[in-house]
């Protein structure tokens, strides 16, 4: 995957190519070794060279991308909107059941029946073997059903919430 990025004043070409608890990432031309492991919804852990860096991330209306790496925060602009957009879930349309994405424990509930939602928005969080992963969302509107309670445990395919 290709990026052009304006960052810090300069155009920065960023290509990554991504394996199994891996990437290859080049900039400019430079092929950096890094090994990546993702620690959160936005939040990265990544060995580059010998040197270990966290990153978290925001994607923001019009492409821009903010970053929090090692106590700062940058402002990244992608150069073409588009592909950064590409890589956002489309929103669903209509009713939408929520179902668990594996077995696990809802060890907490972001949101309550009644509530607006918006699309990407958590509404639980469902930990499995050790890691949270938040459930988010998959469109914006009302949560009408919440099938689980927190300290449940869930399967696979499980109904967790409904969205209209």
């Amino acid at each position: 995957m290709r990026f052009d990025i304006q960052f810090e004043g300069a155009t920065r070409v960023v290509e990554v190519t991504e394996a199994v608890g891996s990437a290859q990432v080049s900039v400019d031309g430079i092929a950096l070794a890094a090994d990546a492991v993702r620690i959160g919804p936005q939040t990265i852990s990544i060995l580059f060279e010998g040197r270990c860096n966290t990153f978290a991330w925001t994607l923001l209306d019009g492409g821009a991308i903010w970053l929090g790496v090692r106590g700062r925060e940058l402002l990244a602009e992608v150069q073409d909107p588009r592909q950064a957009l590409a890589h956002r879930k489309a929103e669903q349309s209509g009713r939408v059941r929520l179902k668990a994405p594996m077995a696990g424990k809802v060890v907490r509930l972001l949101a309550h029946a009644g509530d607006a939602v918006q699309c990407g928005q958590g509404v639980l969080v469902l930990e499995a073997m050790k890691m949270q992963n938040e459930v988010r969302a998959p469109k914006s509107g009302a949560l009408v059903r919440l099938a689980v309670a927190s300290g449940e445990t869930v399967a696979t395919g499980q109904l967790l919430a409904e969205i209209e």
